[in-house]
């Protein structure tokens, strides 16, 4: 997948069947590949994850539950969105989350399939790969990737990040400043 998932904020203005010409929705876009969901842990509400055994996947979407608010459908899947070159069914509606930090408001995001293609990447050099392991096996898993990145790109630079100590900062600031207001809110 390309991006953090607390980070997603390009946004692209879609179309779809009954949409008013007066509204001007734009929803937040991901490109991601076939493991990023459930590599991440989202959690799928209805419909499917993006598949292999589905060549037209390509042109399909998986959006949150505030996209399907936004678009009023009662069933929304197999209902097609239009937008940055692209135009197909939902497939699939995952649970909304925070992707663009605790603070902000949630919003609506689209995940597109980047690149059908499993065997090429789409995401350039600056590729980003979210790996899963399992509870208590970090340092493994660290000495794995490492491994794995010496004997294939050596001589490339490798910036390993954890996304539960990326959220655990978010909430530790969040609750700091919500301690300095109430404290200066008791002072004022």
């Amino acid at each position: 997948g390309a991006a953090n998932p607390m980070e997603i904020n390009g946004s692209v203005r879609y179309e779809w069947t009954g949409k008013s010409s007066e509204d001007d929705t734009y929803f937040n876009i991901a490109d991601c590949d076939y493991d990023y969901l459930a590599t991440l842990g989202f959690t799928l509400v209805e419909g499917r994850n993006f598949s292999r055994n589905f060549p037209s996947d390509s042109s399909a979407f998986i959006v949150t539950e505030e996209v399907v608010r936004r678009m009023g459908f009662a069933d929304p899947i197999g209902q097609r969105l239009k937008g940055e070159g692209k135009e197909g069914p939902i497939i699939g509606i995952i649970k909304d989350f925070n992707n663009l930090g605790i603070r902000n408001r949630i919003q609506p995001t689209v995940f597109t399939l980047e690149n059908g293609d499993p065997s090429a990447s789409a995401f350039g050099e600056w590729a980003t790969l979210f790996i899963r392991y399992q509870p208590g096996k970090a340092a493994e898993a660290l000495e794995f990737i490492r491994n794995v990145h010496n004997k294939n790109h050596a001589g490339f630079p490798i910036q390993v990040d954890f996304l539960d100590e990326d959220f655990e900062y978010q909430f530790r600031t969040e609750m700091m400043v919500s301690t300095l207001s109430t404290c200066f809110t008791i002072i004022a």
